[in-house]
C-alpha cells in the first residue's frame, strides 16, 4: 500500500480513531516552511487512521507493522483548555504550580482530576516527593495518559535494538523521554533550550533518582555532542505556540521550528547509521500538514498519538 492510500475518506469522528488532515501544495509554502525537492506532487488529503489499520513497514522492520489505535478517553471543554493554554503560556509561564492548580488543570485538559500523572506518579504523588511543575511545562509535557501509549508505539514498532538512543530535542519535563526510553531499554539524552525548566525538570529527575538526562540547550545543540549509538530515535514535539489550538488542532508545519525542517536537520546532521523519527500529535484534534512529513520520510507506523518515519 502506497502511502497517500492509506484511507482518504473525508470525515471521521474521535469515537473511530484520529483524523489526520494532510495539506500541501506541490513545490509550495506551507505556512511558515517550504518543502525542499517534495518526491511526487500532492494535493489536500485527508489520512483517516481506524483502529485496525496499519500503515506500511520500513526500514528493513517488515511489513504490515501494526500498533492498535484505541478510542481515546480524554475528554475536554476546547474553549476553556484554550483559555487554561494562554494563561500557562503567558502571565502563569513560569509560575510553580500549586497542587491543586494541577489537579485542575487535569480537568480541564483530559477531563480527570488525575490527568496530570507524571513519571508514573499521580499528581498527589509526585506532588508530595517534592516534584514541580511550571505553568508552561503542564500544558507543554507530555503526560502519562499521552505518554505510556507512545512508549509502547516505540517499542511495538522498533522492538529490542542493541546500540540504540532515544533522543528528545524539546524534552521539557523530560517525561515522555523516560518512558520512551524505558521502553526501548536504551540511553536518554535531553535538551531544554528554557532555562527556568531545565532547573526544575533537572530538580524532579533527581528527585526521582533518575539520570540527569536533560541538557540546558538549543535543540542543533545535540548534534555537537550527540550519543554514541548505532540507531538513534528522535522524540519530536517542538513548542507548538500559534500552530496549535483545542478548537482548531494542530499544524505540523508551524511548529516552533516547523517539524519538516527538524526532521531535515536531523537527515543532515545526525551521525549515527540509522535514526527514526517520532512525531508526537495531539490525540483527539485534528493535524494537519502531515504529508510535509510523510511524502519525504517513509511511514514505518503509527499509534495512539504519534507517528513514526524512517528518516534514514
Amino acid at each position: 500500500m502506497a502511502r497517500g492510500q492509506i484511507d482518504n475518506a473525508a470525515e471521521d469522528g474521535p469515537a473511530g480513531g484520529l483524523a489526520l488532515l494532510a495539506e500541501a501544495r506541490a513545490g509550495g509554502a506551507l505556512d511558515d516552511y517550504r518543502q525542499p525537492s517534495p518526491r511526487r506532487p500532492t494535493s489536500r488529503l485527508v489520512y483517516v487512521v481506524r483502529s485496525g489499520r496499519t500503515w506500511p513497514a520500513a526500514g528493513g522492520l517488515g511489513s504490515n507493522v501494526r500498533v492498535g489505535v484505541t478510542n481515546v478517553s480524554i475528554k475536554r471543554d476546547k474553549s476553556q483548555s484554550d483559555r487554561l493554554r494562554a494563561q500557562l503560556l503567558g502571565p502563569k509561564r513560569h509560575d510553580v504550580l500549586s497542587l491543586s492548580e494541577v489537579i485542575e488543570a487535569g480537568r480541564t485538559l483530559t477531563g480527570d482530576r488525575e490527568g496530570m500523572a507524571f513519571y508514573g506518579l499521580p499528581p498527589s504523588g509526585w506532588y508530595a516527593r517534592g516534584i514541580r511543575l511550571l505553568g508552561r511545562t503542564c500544558v507543554e509535557a507530555t503526560p502519562d495518559i499521552t505518554a505510556q501509549p507512545i512508549a509502547r508505539t516505540a517499542h511495538a514498532l522498533l522492538g529490542a535494538r542493541q546500540r540504540v538512543g532515544v533522543v528528545d530535542l524539546f524534552a521539557g519535563s523530560g517525561n515522555l523521554l523516560l518512558h520512551v526510553a524505558q521502553g526501548l531499554s536504551a540511553p536518554a539524552c535531553g535538551l531544554e533550550a528554557d532555562e527556568a525548566v531545565w532547573r526544575q525538570t533537572d530538580t524532579n529527575l533527581r528527585i526521582l533518582g533518575a539520570p540527569p538526562a536533560v541538557r540546558l540547550g538549543d535543540w542543533q545543540s545535540y548534534f555537537e555532542d550527540p550519543l554514541n549509538v548505532d540507531t538513534t530515535v528522535y522524540l519530536l514535539s517542538p513548542p507548538w505556540g500559534n500552530a496549535f489550538s483545542f478548537a482548531s488542532g494542530l499544524d505540523l508545519a508551524r511548529t516552533e521550528p516547523p517539524i519538516p525542517l527538524i526532521i531535515d536537520t536531523i537527515a543532515t546532521r545526525d551521525r549515527s547509521i540509522r535514526c527514526y523519527a517520532l512525531i508526537q500529535h495531539t490525540p483527539i484534534e485534528p493535524v494537519a500538514n502531515v504529508s510535509a512529513v510523510t511524502d519525504r520520510y517513509p511511514i514505518v507506523g503509527f499509534g495512539r498519538g504519534c507517528f513514526l518515519v524512517c528518516v534514514r
